[in-house]
């Protein structure tokens, strides 16, 4: 696993929301943006079939190019497979 990925991991683990119940790993990315995503795969040479033959499903990978959310599993498999860090794909609103 990524380091960044085990410190992201370790600091949702420990999340909560507003009410004071565990935060929803679908949730957990809801203000990320992966316009990066895109520069990125496009300066490593990584194309959207590489990704699918890789482990990205076609939900995920629709999802992807519509800004939805993401996992922290989602995001380690596209660091993973891009060979890059969170950073590179992803950044705050």
């Amino acid at each position: 696993m990524h380091p960044y990925l085990a410190a992201s991991r370790l600091f949702f683990l420990s999340s909560t929301t507003k009410s004071g119940k565990p935060a929803s790993p679908s949730k957990f990315f809801d203000n990320l943006l992966s316009a990066n995503l895109w520069n990125t795969m496009k300066s490593k040479k990584i194309s959207q079939y590489q990704l699918l033959k890789m482990g990205i499903d076609n939900k995920t990978l629709d999802g992807l190019k519509h800004n939805k959310n993401i996992t922290v599993l989602t995001l380690e498999k596209l660091c993973t497979i891009i060979g890059c860090t969170p950073n590179d794909i992803i950044e705050f609103k």
